[in-house]
């Protein structure tokens, strides 16, 4: 927003790339975020006698590799 923002394009650069690293994380974070919420809400249902042990386990593999990829990076 600034006006002189890419009178430096060096610097303009090194900030935008910057920019889309934070986003980058912001965005695997979001990720992560999702899976976990899918599990606590069919973990829920399957508390109810709605789901089965078998998706329970398949969405907690899928949240546990997402975060575990997260923590890898």
């Amino acid at each position: 927003m600034a006006p002189d923002f890419w009178n430096d394009p060096k610097e303009a650069e090194k900030v935008m790339k910057e920019i889309k690293s934070h986003k980058n994380w912001v965005e695997q974070q979001s990720h992560v975020e999702e899976k976990v919420g899918d599990l606590e809400v069919l973990y829920e249902f399957f508390k109810e006698g709605e789901g089965t042990e078998q998706e329970v386990d398949n969405k907690y593999d899928e949240a546990l590799k997402s975060i575990e990829d997260l923590e890898f990076r």
